[in-house]
């Protein structure tokens, strides 16, 4: 039996035996693989791409109730599980959950938010100059804008950025503030 359920030039979709659910399917890359880090990018969104389709799939043809989308890493192949779910199918992919340290979390939310602030501006400004958008970063050059204008008017107080103000509406950086809980 060919257990092949749908190929391309860039990823392979194939049931698993034995399969943890009726509707398991494990999508690899064409490219043999051992870390999603030695994808390309184009290889890498198709993979995502078809395990998502492949979910949708499932819950039309074999009328699943959910699905679970599971990275493999840690095992070769590297590859993608869409296994179909249903109501009371004794499957436990859920693991103890720990009360994290919130100090450290917080900081690793910051951290994570300036990378994705950092994408995000690279991606909408492609003339590949890196751009810094750390809130410490931003802090450092607001205060060095706050200083050179208080020292050419000391009576100028108002240099400090102002998120309700409408005459910054457009401004696409303040923007990265207003939406920071």
């Amino acid at each position: 039996m060919n257990k092949t359920c749908y190929e391309d030039g860039l990823v392979r979709a194939e049931l698993v035996f034995p399969a943890a659910n009726k509707g398991h399917l494990f999508i690899t890359p064409q490219k043999d693989i051992s870390s999603i880090e030695e994808l390309e990018d184009i290889t890498r969104d198709h993979l995502f791409f078809t395990s998502s389709y492949v979910a949708t799939l499932l819950f039309e043809l074999v009328k699943a109730h959910g699905t679970n989308i599971i990275l493999n890493e840690l095992d070769q192949p590297f590859g993608i599980h869409v296994i179909a779910r249903y109501q009371d199918d004794g499957l436990n992919f859920l693991w103890e959950p720990q009360r994290g340290d919130q100090e450290k979390l917080q900081e690793m939310g910051k951290k994570i938010k300036d990378a994705a602030d950092e994408i995000a501006w690279a991606r909408d400004n492609k003339d590949g100059k890196s751009q810094n958008f750390s809130t410490e970063s931003i802090a450092r050059k607001e205060n060095n804008s706050t200083h050179n204008a208080n020292s050419k008017n000391n009576n100028n107080h108002n240099n400090i950025l102002d998120l309700d103000d409408p005459d910054q509406k457009d401004n696409h950086l303040l923007d990265i503030f207003r939406r920071v809980p």
